[in-house]
């Protein structure tokens, strides 16, 4: 997952990404989900409505820092970059955003 130096590594990709949020970002994040009309049940495990997807960039797009390609080209993130991930890199990216937002106990 993160390690020590706020890297993850995916199968493609070198993603420098934060390890916390500003209370700005944390803001966004939630106007991000009130505005789609996600749900969060109060244990913060289960997401319910329409625009999971929306809510779910927006985590990952404030996540990430820097992007780096396998042959060390910096590239932008972007919607379609993430939408073209692989299904395990993708899940990876949500879950250390996710856990941000939903900090363990």
């Amino acid at each position: 997952m993160i390690n020590n130096k706020n890297i993850i590594e995916l199968k493609n990709y070198t993603v420098e990404v934060i390890t916390s949020l500003t209370w700005g970002e944390k803001e966004d994040i939630q106007a991000s989900v009130i505005s789609s009309g996600v749900q969060i049940n109060k244990d913060g495990g289960t997401l319910q409505g329409k625009n999971i997807v929306d809510y779910k960039i927006k985590i990952i797009e404030t996540l990430i820092k820097k992007i780096v390609d396998k042959d060390g080209v910096e590239i932008p993130f972007s919607i379609e970059w993430l939408r073209g991930l692989d299904v395990q890199d993708g899940d990876t990216l949500y879950s250390a955003g996710e856990s941000l937002i939903v900090p363990k106990a």
